[in-house]
């Protein structure tokens, strides 16, 4: 009988039970579960490793060589999203609304030395598809009954710039 269990490596296991919270570790499960069913049933793919850059960027290894196949994950109060490309390298990100204050803290923290085209946020986008600026390709998600303030989008919209670069905002600092 078919587990799907089966197809998530021990060591990312390990990495969705050392979560802090039971809300953590479903979330990991979660979108973990879905990342390597989507590569047996789109790639049939069922011997892949998850590694990590020191950044953090996850990618896979089949053996012992990188795998063709890029993936980016994201996830948020309760929400997981999983990008795979056997093209581009991608970058995924979903985000809840973040507050005033803590959009302010962020805003100095983390934005003072990016040069952002404002106007590519203010689009709804699902994915950035390939990473270049030149080639960005904004796809229509369905429109929310919530109304996305301008810096949870603009989070959003960077967060899954730097995820496909590799970076994430842990380098600007």
């Amino acid at each position: 009988m078919w587990q799907p269990l089966s197809l998530i490596p021990n060591e990312v296991l390990s990495y969705i039970k050392s979560g802090k919270s039971e809300k953590i570790k479903l979330e990991r499960f979660t979108a973990y579960s879905t990342l390597f069913f989507a590569l047996s049933i789109l790639y049939e793919k069922k011997n892949l490793e998850l590694y990590r850059t020191e950044s953090g960027k996850p990618y896979l290894k089949e053996n012992d060589k990188a795998s063709e196949i890029k993936i980016s994950i994201s996830d948020t109060d309760g929400a997981v999203a999983v990008a795979l490309s056997d093209k581009y390298e991608i970058g995924i990100d979903i985000q809840s609304e973040i507050d005033e204050n803590r959009a302010e803290r962020l805003e100095k923290r983390f934005f003072q030395s990016i040069n952002i085209k404002e106007e590519n946020i203010n689009q709804k986008n699902l994915y950035l598809n390939p990473c270049r600026e030149s080639d960005i390709v904004f796809e229509e998600i369905e429109k929310s009954e919530k109304e996305i303030s301008p810096f949870t989008r603009k989070w959003a919209y960077c967060e899954s710039l730097m995820k496909c670069d590799g970076g994430g905002f842990a380098s600007i600092e």
